[in-house]
């Protein structure tokens, strides 16, 4: 995982991971750990079309998720930037 400087973080806690967002460039990307001593960076751009100066971000849990079958869901910030004008 690149060392993060100069962006924002949303992090996340579910019943067996974290997740953690930040801004590298203009995407958003995602990193998650088992134990919060190792973190796994995921390749999947997760919002895009952010500002180079930063953008805020927000992402959050939801237990039963209503659009997924009721599953568990990580809710990432895939428009948090860019495309609504923030």
């Amino acid at each position: 995982m690149p060392s993060i400087q100069t962006t924002d973080l949303a992090a996340v806690s579910t019943e067996s991971k974290l997740y953690i967002y930040y801004q590298d460039n203009t995407n958003i990307l995602e990193a998650s750990s088992e134990n919060g001593s190792s973190w796994t960076v995921s390749s999947t751009v997760v919002g895009d079309g952010c500002k180079n100066e930063g953008s805020a971000i927000t992402a959050y849990y939801v237990k039963c998720d209503g659009s997924y079958s009721g599953k568990s869901t990580v809710r990432p910030p895939k428009r948090a930037c860019g495309l609504n004008g923030c």
